[in-house]
């Protein structure tokens, strides 16, 4: 995956867990633990998006290894675990 295709994914998914939030909401009875969770998880993935979309790298963990900076840097493989 490149850069902008990794982005795209995030804010897609940022969007599937926000609808879930939003519809644990909107239930009665209301599922607030269970919104407020998923929408947490929502935003996680939009700022990461936007993170992607600035370098791929920033989305390397604090202490990255050696084979994480070479998949986010695009001289690895890049496999999305959820």
């Amino acid at each position: 995956m490149n850069q902008d295709e990794i982005r795209d994914e995030l804010v897609r998914s940022a969007q599937r867990w926000a609808r879930t939030a939003l519809d644990a909401y909107f239930e009665e009875p209301v599922d607030q633990d269970f919104a407020v969770h998923h929408m947490a998880v929502a935003v996680e993935h939009l700022a990461k998006g936007c993170l992607a979309s600035i370098a791929l790298t920033l989305l390397a963990d604090v202490r990255p290894s050696v084979e994480d900076l070479l998949v986010l840097g695009g001289q690895g493989e890049c496999q999305l675990n959820g």
